[in-house]
């Protein structure tokens, strides 16, 4: 891999020890796709991600997680979420007004606006509300005090 009395770059030698461990992964007779071996190795190389800083941050209105597979969210989890965004609500919540964690569950998808479609989706068997059950939720408000 290396030659005896050769000097090499850090690029060299970080190009070097990828595709040994490219090499090592993909062995005879594995059944490993390449580009998922070709991910795992340079992500052992990866530059780490720089800390934000505060004023780079920017006003945020959203925050989405997704999780690659299906997770149980435990009710202590919940009430532990509702904590966090409950102190980012009183944390940044203007004078005069207060903001807080209004509801939480399952995310609603459709919601309907009239009467009229109400009993129209009525006449159709649907409900006036769909949810997504895959997705928790929670949604704030805010009013003056």
């Amino acid at each position: 891999m290396f030659e005896k009395g050769k000097s090499y770059t850090t690029e060299e030698i970080e190009n070097k020890i990828r595709q040994g461990f490219f090499n090592l992964i993909c062995g005879e007779g594995l059944l490993v796709p390449r580009i998922a071996v070709r991910i795992l190795v340079d992500s052992l190389f990866r530059e780490p991600y720089p800390e934000p800083k505060q004023e780079d941050m920017g006003k945020i209105f959203k925050i989405e997680v997704e999780f690659p597979i299906g997770v149980d969210v435990t009710v202590a989890r919940c009430i532990d979420l509702d904590k966090v965004i409950r102190n980012i609500c009183e944390e940044n919540c203007p004078g005069g007004y207060v903001m807080w964690p209004a509801g939480q569950g399952q995310k609603i998808t459709y919601m309907v606006m009239t009467a009229e479609e109400e009993r129209e989706r009525d006449k159709k068997g649907l409900s006036p509300i769909e949810f997504d059950s895959s997705i928790f939720s929670i949604t704030c408000a805010i009013k003056e005090k």
